[in-house]
């Protein structure tokens, strides 16, 4: 179908109850980023994170009547995105290598004046010191500005303890990176972190990194230096993190998902322009093949009629392999859409002779 106006969530969400099957794919292509983000940030691992994706829709058409606000449909994927990774984890018999960031160019970084992949790294050693809740909140909002009611849905906590959990990530993460980007960035300002530090290399131990969080906090010039250089926003937002892997953008990756709709949905997907178009070309033919095989059955069942007269009641009924021919009715159970499966009424015709399988008629021909 086409429409000027994209549906909203909840008109998806409702049409897809009302048998809309093919909506799933809609719900795909508009979430799947989403989605993807929670996966990634949680597994760091790309093969994980795929199937994790694949898992969560799976798992939200099976449990489509359990929303039950779909406004909030977003959040209940990610619920769900978050839950499905956690138990990749959770599965895992090694513990494969990271690969959720792409490779970056090692340039100057405008915010802190310090190399980019310094920057990056100083990132992720901050976010690997917070556990998976923090890092998954700090995705959310600050990579995929998800609002704080978003926010509660997803993590199924109440609005005022999802604000509590976003300050808190927040805070820890900052107090991490600041440590770090301050130290490399402000020891020339400071002659009080300068000795702190002493010959650090680049790497600091959790008790250094306590000790610098607690110099800049009473300290004035390198808490001006954190106010330059430490933006959690920022800083997040320069992470080259994995986007949606070519494979999950392929229309088959959506296929499945409307596949598996349908097949627990019993019906049959009708709905873009595209899938209307196809649907009416494949029952165009269907037709076509049913009406064909109506005119045969029809043929086979007056030919046998006229051949039955022909032939003599001494003369053993041959045609009794008809049956058989008879089992080509069934075919017809193929469109329950077309009336011509009535017309196998039209075979009392069984009764009138076990011969109306006469489809051989050609072989009786040549007899006659």
């Amino acid at each position: 179908m086409t429409t000027d106006q994209p549906l909203d969530d909840a008109a998806l969400v409702e049409r897809i109850r009302n048998g809309e099957t093919a909506l799933w794919a809609d719900i795909f292509d508009r979430h799947r980023e989403s989605v993807w983000a929670v996966c990634i940030s949680v597994t760091r691992q790309s093969n994980d994170a795929e199937d994790a994706v694949q898992d969560t829709f799976l798992g939200a058409v099976e449990r489509i009547e359990q929303l039950r606000d779909p406004s909030k449909l977003r959040a209940w994927l990610c619920s769900i995105a978050r839950s499905r990774a956690i138990d990749t984890l959770r599965d895992r018999r090694e513990v494969p290598a990271d690969d959720w960031l792409e490779p970056i160019a090692d340039e100057p970084d405008l915010e802190t004046g310090l190399r980019r992949t310094e920057v990056v790294g100083f990132v992720v050693d901050a976010l690997n010191g917070l556990d998976e809740r923090d890092r998954t909140i700090l995705e959310l909002t600050e990579r995929q500005q998800m609002s704080g009611n978003e926010l509660a849905e997803t993590l199924n906590v109440r609005r005022d303890h999802a604000y509590t959990l976003l300050h808190n990530a927040r805070d820890r993460f900052e107090r991490s990176v600041a440590s770090l980007v301050v130290s490399r960035g402000g020891r020339d300002d400071c002659d009080e972190l300068r000795l702190l530090l002493g010959d650090w290399a680049g790497d600091l131990d959790p008790t250094i990194r306590k000790r610098v969080a607690r110099h800049i906090d009473n300290c004035g010039t390198c808490e001006a230096t954190k106010r330059r250089m430490v933006q959690p926003h920022a800083l997040l937002a320069i992470l080259p993190v994995l986007g949606v892997p070519q494979v999950l953008r392929q229309p088959h990756a959506a296929a499945a998902i409307v596949e598996r709709a349908t097949a627990l949905a019993g019906t049959t997907p009708t709905t873009t322009a595209a899938g209307a178009a196809a649907t009416a070309a494949a029952s165009t033919t269907l037709s076509g093949s049913v009406l064909a095989i109506g005119a045969v059955i029809l043929t086979a069942v007056i030919g046998g009629g006229a051949l039955l007269l022909a032939r003599g009641d001494d003369e053993p009924p041959a045609t009794v392999t008809v049956a058989s021919t008879t089992t080509v009715a069934p075919a017809t159970t193929v469109a329950p859409a077309t009336t011509v499966a009535p017309a196998t009424t039209v075979a009392p015709a069984t009764t009138v002779a076990p011969a109306t399988t006469v489809a051989p008629a050609t072989t009786v021909a040549p007899a006659t």
